[in-house]
């Protein structure tokens, strides 16, 4: 994202390369005077005025460092690649200058326009450059990562507005104090809006804040719809050094009364008309069918009859022989007097006999024996043999092509650390592509910190690549992605 060489700056490098040694004489008195000329030209704010455009040079200083603070100058893309170094208090800085913020570090950067004072406060962990101040170009601040407080001291509408530009959208304040918050890790931007009139725009929409309030982006969707800071939020404001010290005035917030709200009448609901309940109509019954009941037969319950009973024969008297009197020598006949009376025979009662009944016997089946079924033999199928894939073949890695001067770099800084402690100074740090047998980027090792331009080499674009880094011959765990004016902060380790 950060503009590490201008156009300008390209073409003065195939100037370079393409004049001989003695046109490089000629012109080098006169090549110094061009540069401080463009140098002032450069540094310029555009108010647009009633008659057209009024030219004013503006002045761009470090006023406070707090703990590391880094700025750095490109050169000629003909000299060697340069790093970020110590930024020092009254630096003055020109359009193309970077600014690197480290761990619990800030910065306070002024810019001046005759009476007219935007203080740039730099957080911690954050990188940016100045843009181009001319006609026709508004850019004033490019972040590429981090976050950056704006004060402003004018009016909205005072001249041409400032310009933050991040990969998710641009941000403008007009007489405005604000906040501005790029996460390049989820290529999301952040605008929060204390005072003012703040606007948040990509080529999807556009939001405009007022006081309090903020709106998010990214570089696939439109601005959020503006919401209102929490005391988290405004207090960070309120917690600025300038504030504290104060050096400016907060602002007063323009109260927006609310809109009252017209209560709408409500609409009478037209009752439906009642709908007559028909009366109900007699059904008249059918006529019943006679039922003709059969008379009941009586049923003639046999009566148990007895046997008949069995005549008992009487039975016939025997007549008795004459018994012989042997005393008398005459017969019983010839007896006198009473005779002996003969018994009456009593029938003997006959019992009835009872029938009783023979149990029939009952047929019990026999069981019917089960089946066993057989058990059916599964068929196992046999392993398919795998083919074994044949080995590819890699290309070898290739030399570099030419470089494309005509495409801008991408700038990678950061730390560079061995086994957790930072490199030695002068070891070098590379980069690399897969395919080339050579870096892509050099650059070397200064107080743990290194700085390198990934140009592109050969008429293929390096748009989207992955960037692989080496210190000294060891590969680095980190990697980065190239793009055109890309520049990133990538902190670079080894294990020892």
């Amino acid at each position: 994202m950060l503009e590490a060489e201008s156009g300008q700056t390209a073409n003065l490098d195939q100037s370079a390369e393409g004049r001989p040694s003695r046109a490089i004489w000629m012109w080098g008195g006169a090549g110094v005077a061009i540069v401080a000329i463009v140098a002032v030209v450069a540094l310029v704010l555009v108010l647009r005025g009633g008659s057209g455009p009024i030219a004013v040079a503006a002045q761009i200083t470090v006023e406070e460092i707090t703990n590391r603070v880094e700025t750095e100058r490109p050169r000629e893309s003909a000299q060697p690649a340069t790093a970020f170094t110590p930024a020092e208090i009254g630096q003055e800085l020109l359009p193309g200058d970077g600014v690197k913020t480290f761990v619990e570090s800030e910065a306070r950067v002024d810019i001046r326009v005759q009476e007219f004072l935007r203080i740039t406060r730099t957080t911690p962990d954050t990188i940016w450059r100045i843009g181009q101040f001319g006609v026709g170009q508004d850019t004033i601040i490019e972040l590429d990562h981090g976050k950056i407080f704006i004060l402003d001291e004018g009016v909205a509408g005072a001249g041409e507005p400032l310009r933050i530009v991040t990969p998710a959208g641009t941000a403008s304040p007009r007489g405005t104090w604000m906040s501005v918050e790029h996460d390049k890790d989820i290529n999301e931007t952040e605008v929060e809006c204390f005072r003012g009139e703040c606007e948040l725009e990509n080529r999807f929409g556009k939001k405009t804040m007022k006081d309090e309030q903020k709106s998010k982006a990214t570089k696939d969707e439109e601005p959020s719809n503006p919401v209102f800071l929490d005391d988290a939020e405004k207090k960070e404001f309120l917690d600025l050094p300038e504030v504290k010290k104060k050096e400016v005035q907060i602002p007063t917030p323009v109260v927006i009364p609310p809109t009252l709200t017209p209560t709408p009448v409500p609409t009478p609901t037209e009752r439906p008309a009642d709908t007559p309940t028909p009366e109900p109509t007699d059904t008249p019954e059918p006529a019943r069918e006679e039922v003709i009941v059969p008379t009941a037969t009586p049923v003639v319950v046999p009566t148990d009859t007895p046997p008949p009973p069995t005549d008992t024969p009487v039975p016939t008297d025997t007549p008795e022989p004459p018994r012989l009197d042997i005393q008398q020598g005459g017969t019983s006949r010839d007896r006198t007097g009473d005779e002996e009376s003969e018994p009456t025979s009593t029938p003997e009662p006959v019992p009835t006999p009872t029938f009783t009944p023979e149990p029939t016997p009952t047929n019990t089946p026999e069981p019917t024996p089960t089946a066993t079924p057989e058990p059916t033999p599964t068929n196992t199928p046999e392993p398919t043999p795998t083919a074994t894939p044949e080995p590819t073949s890699t290309p070898a890695p290739q030399p570099l092509g030419e470089r494309q001067t005509t495409v801008a770099p991408h700038v990678f800084a950061g730390t560079a650390s061995i086994g957790g402690q930072p490199a030695p100074d002068g070891m070098a740090v590379t980069a690399w592509v897969d395919g080339f047998s050579e870096p892509v980027g050099e650059g070397v090792v200064s107080l743990g910190s290194y700085n390198l331009k990934v140009f592109q080499f050969g008429t293929t674009s390096f748009s989207g690549r992955t960037i692989t880094f080496k210190i000294g011959e060891s590969a680095a765990a980190e990697t980065g992605t190239w793009q055109s004016f890309g520049a990133d902060v990538v902190n670079l380790s080894v294990e020892g």
